[in-house]
């Protein structure tokens, strides 16, 4: 799992590479953290990502609804994310956040 972050003006975002594990959830949360509270505008990028596990769904979930109380709704790209979001309904829960197919 790899991820680069990029910020322009008001917009960051930030693109996660490999299979999200919990071998490497603490290094995702540090990189949400720092994507949320550095950015207005939040885009997750997972187009590169060949899957995700439940914990990284689960730390995902948080973000958004984090981000959503924060007036910072965020926009997840790519089919891992129409994924995630898909389980997010699925469960009953609304993360607060946007999805767009890759």
């Amino acid at each position: 799992m790899n991820y680069t972050f990029e910020k322009s003006d008001d917009v960051g975002i930030l693109t996660f590479q490999g299979r999200l594990s919990s071998d490497h959830i603490h290094e995702i949360k540090i990189a949400l953290v720092k994507c949320i509270h550095s950015s207005e505008r939040l885009i997750f990028n997972f187009n590169k990502v060949t899957g995700i596990d439940s914990s990284c769904l689960q730390l995902l979930r948080e973000a958004c609804m984090i981000s959503g109380k924060l007036n910072k709704k965020p926009t997840l790209i790519g089919p891992s994310a129409r994924a995630a979001v898909r389980s997010f309904a699925g469960a009953g829960l609304r993360p607060g956040c946007d999805c767009v197919p890759a």
